[in-house]
């Protein structure tokens, strides 16, 4: 009978270490620490009393761990590795585009993630629904990153490049305007005539003068019906 009670006093003892492991370890600890009150009760004989008992203890081991599973955290997996896409590098002014972030492993916990932008005046983020939305605002470019808070892991960097693209627009049709009006217009002249001509061919002209139009009409010379 002593024998008995030692080797379920061994099989409590188990099962206090058990307790003690769910709430530092691994939450799922109580569930084998129930199996081994049950073998413990049908092995070994005892009266009613010292059923009872068991019973009680078992029934505050397991409101105990059942507590700890509930309200102690466990440790969540972190991310080994996090990457971010992007389609475009170039953003409109006042415009939005997704990030696509994928983590590894994907069962990670992604709470503690931080989001990244070096030129906010250019670039803001936000994370929604697995995607990070980047709102452009001004002329400029950001860095773009993800960092987890927790464990340092940082993804890759992109950057995104805001341009206007109304404004760039018609900067170039300023300066095609520029370069048009800048563009000197040829023609030609005869020594003896008073019209230029777009052709040097035209009226039978013999070894024309070829000129800037402005400067000949500086000098008295006019169109020719016959070219313009």
């Amino acid at each position: 009978m002593e024998e008995i009670k030692q080797k379920g006093f061994g099989y409590l003892i188990a099962s206090l270490l058990l307790i003690i492991l769910s709430v530092i370890l691994f939450r799922y600890l109580w569930i084998p620490l129930l199996i081994i009150l049950f073998i413990y009760n049908k092995k070994f004989d005892s009266d009613k009393n010292d059923k009872k008992k068991i019973l009680l203890i078992g029934f505050i081991i397991f409101f105990i761990s059942f507590l700890s599973f509930i309200f102690v955290p466990s440790n969540p997996i972190r991310p080994e590795k996090i990457n971010i896409y992007i389609k475009n590098h170039y953003m409109d002014i006042n415009s939005i585009q997704a990030i696509d972030i994928k983590v590894i492993p994907n069962r990670a916990n992604i709470d503690d993630l931080k989001y990244i932008s070096t030129g906010e005046d250019a670039v803001k983020i936000n994370r929604e629904e697995g995607k990070i939305i980047a709102n452009s605002f001004k002329e400029g470019k950001s860095d773009i990153y993800v960092i987890d808070g927790k464990s340092n892991v940082k993804s890759n960097v992109i950057t995104i490049k805001v341009i206007d693209k109304k404004a760039q627009a018609l900067k170039k049709k300023k300066q095609q305007s520029i370069k048009s009006s800048k563009k000197i217009t040829y023609v030609y002249i005869s020594r003896t005539g008073s019209k230029y001509h777009s052709n040097k061919y035209c009226s039978h002209m013999r070894k024309p003068d070829k000129v800037d139009m402005k400067k000949a009409k500086a000098t008295g010379y006019t169109p020719c019906k016959k070219c313009y």
